[in-house]
């Protein structure tokens, strides 16, 4: 069975997860709280000692633990998001981690929002397009519109490293918005919904992707009908087919 670590594993998406992943891995959390029925160390992610002691004998670890946009404090999001992604892959290096899959977010392309087109896609007019098949993929440029998806970008740039640098294997799942209902309020965030179930499967099959894997980037959302993120390179990569 192959040993995974998942931080920030009481999240959202970091429950579902291990829910899928127990029967046929073993898993290790990390958390701030403590999570029974698990393996697991509790501590904080700027805790270095705490994560070197986490990733000992793990083969992959799944970085979900992040402070999310919703947070005022920057000093918060710097300290979690950056630092603390940046103690995660020193453990990893350090502790000989195969594989790390780093949570990014589809919120690095927020800018886009705000283009004319886009804005047709999300209203459902997509065919009034000259361009109808338009959609934005990790080739354009990144276009964060706050502090958050600047972190999520550091994050990526960090793993590019360790692949180039060190060996590992990274990927970095650009995940749409996930949410505990699956029922986005309306056109716009139905725009980037990605479903729990395609959040885990894009995981899944991130954790089994072939070792000469070596580093991928790429988004991940449900098959809406005013989807304007691709799902392409996904597919390309892991196999990734949105289910919803």
């Amino acid at each position: 069975m192959k040993k995974v670590l998942v931080t920030g594993a009481s999240g959202l998406i970091g429950t579902d997860l291990i829910e899928a992943i127990g029967p046929t891995h073993h898993v290790r959390v990390f958390n701030r709280r403590a999570l029974p029925g698990f393996d697991g160390v509790q501590a904080d992610i700027n805790d270095a000692d705490a994560l070197s002691t986490a990733m000992k004998g793990i083969d992959t670890v799944v970085h979900l633990a992040a402070v999310l946009p919703d947070e005022v404090d920057d000093q918060v999001v710097m300290s979690v998001n950056v630092n603390g992604t940046y103690n995660l892959f020193e453990a990893a290096r350090e502790n000989g981690v195969q594989r790390v899959v780093f949570a990014s977010s589809g919120a690095v392309s927020g800018g886009y929002m705000q283009e004319p087109a886009i804005k047709q896609i999300v209203a459902g007019n997509r065919n009034e397009l000259e361009n109808p098949g338009l959609t934005i993929s990790e080739l354009d440029p990144a276009r964060p519109t706050g502090l958050y998806a600047v972190t999520k970008l550091w994050g990526e740039a960090l793993g590019r490293y360790h692949s180039e640098a060190h060996g590992m294997s990274v990927i970095c799942i650009r995940f749409s918005r996930v949410i505990h209902s699956d029922e986005p309020e309306d056109d716009l965030r139905g725009s980037v919904h990605l479903s729990r179930r395609d959040a885990v499967q894009a995981l899944v099959k991130s954790i089994d992707a072939p070792a000469d894997l070596r580093f991928a980037c790429f988004y991940v959302t449900s098959n809406n009908p005013n989807r304007w993120r691709d799902n392409e390179s996904a597919r390309a990569a892991i196999g990734f087919e949105p289910q919803d």
